[in-house]
């Protein structure tokens, strides 16, 4: 069998949160850590290195069921990305902006 090693124990993962939560950039602790910035945004966003781990061998068929079920729930609503519906102001502004350019330079008519 094949050792992984890491550069991350428990420890610096629960370090690189709480220092993100307060305030220190995905990019600052990717230095800090010699790991990629992606790595970080994974930790930090819980993707990977999760605190609710389940030593999956020790499930019986209907737990390991329930915890599958449990952890794609949540892994569903960190990525879950709300879409505006409405325009806003600034949207509304800028459309406008654009429009005129577009007007003055004869891409859009009147």
């Amino acid at each position: 069998m094949k050792t992984v090693k890491t550069k991350l124990t428990w420890d610096l993962v629960r370090l690189i949160r709480r220092d993100y939560a307060r305030g220190i950039t995905q990019s600052q602790l990717s230095r800090a850590h010699k790991v990629s910035i992606g790595h970080i945004g994974r930790i930090v966003n819980e993707l990977i290195w999760m605190e609710d781990h389940c030593p999956v061998d020790k499930l019986t068929p209907d737990k390991l069921s329930d915890f599958c079920a449990e952890n794609l729930a949540k892994l569903e609503a960190k990525l879950a990305v709300e879409i505006p519906l409405e325009e806003t102001e600034w949207d509304r502004k800028n459309r406008e902006i654009g429009d005129a350019y577009k007007r003055k330079l004869g891409i859009l008519k009147h």
